[in-house]
């Protein structure tokens, strides 16, 4: 074989999720389960709203142990709402103010509470940050690691760090549980942690690969009706944080 063909054969089978980027996917999704289950109330958060409360007090039970093993999955637990690309696409664009859509948190709010938003708001910032590293660094990667559109990679690639800081900042009620509806997901997910079923831990986190896919294709679809549904959702988000804020 010419040194030529090795070469393609090496990056053919190159890993597209590497040792590297899947220890800070995990690191990450660790850190939003404890956010999420450290939610000093569930009036609080519409992220933490949006789980069910028995999935948020089964959660809370895990050891860190389980908590680890639902952490390993090869994409974030977590989402910012990117499958929304027309409400991403406007927002980078400038053509639809960041700061118009969010709310800022109230002075008023006790301290236990003003503690848990000043995380809420330190993870959302860490998390942006790390859909653009890997957006410039790995397309693909972005796509099937954290569900987001090729056009919004295009857009996430260009966008200055300020802009995002500020999107981030005005709109923290899109960080949001993945699928937090779905039957089966994490239902699955907790109770074979539970147990300790690290075999029925990855088919379930296998799930979540294939929801993805899913969520890619509708986001992607020409058909204006899926875009007018993935706006509703976004809309709901919003008006959940605000609610929460009141």
């Amino acid at each position: 074989m010419s040194t030529r063909s090795k070469d393609c054969s090496s990056v053919s089978h190159a890993p597209v999720l590497t040792p590297q980027l899947l220890s800070r996917i995990h690191q990450l999704n660790l850190e939003y389960l404890l956010l999420l289950i450290d939610t000093p109330g569930l009036n609080l958060c519409a992220h933490a709203e949006a789980m069910p409360v028995a999935i948020r007090q089964a959660l809370g039970n895990l050891p860190q142990s389980a908590l680890q093993m639902l952490a390993a999955a090869p994409y974030a637990v977590y989402t910012l709402a990117f499958e929304d690309q027309d409400f991403w696409l406007a927002t980078l664009s400038g053509v639809e103010s960041a700061g118009a859509l969010g709310l800022h948190v109230a002075d008023s709010a006790g301290a236990s509470s003003a503690c848990h938003l000043q995380r809420h708001a330190a993870f959302c910032e860490t998390v942006i940050f790390f859909a653009w590293h890997v957006a410039v660094a790995n397309r693909l990667a972005a796509r099937v690691s954290l569900g987001m559109p090729a056009a919004v990679i295009e857009r996430l690639q260009s966008a200055p760090f300020r802009k995002l800081q500020q999107v981030m900042r005005a709109c923290p009620w899109l960080l949001m549980p993945r699928w937090p509806s779905n039957p089966r997901f994490w239902p699955d997910l907790v109770r074979s942690a539970a147990v300790s079923n690290a075999k029925s831990v990855r088919e379930s986190q296998l799930l979540g690969s294939q929801l993805i896919a899913s969520d890619l294709r509708l986001a992607e679809s020409p058909q204006p009706e899926v875009a007018g549904r993935l706006r509703a959702v976004r809309n709901l988000q919003l008006q959940r944080w605000k609610m929460r804020q009141r």
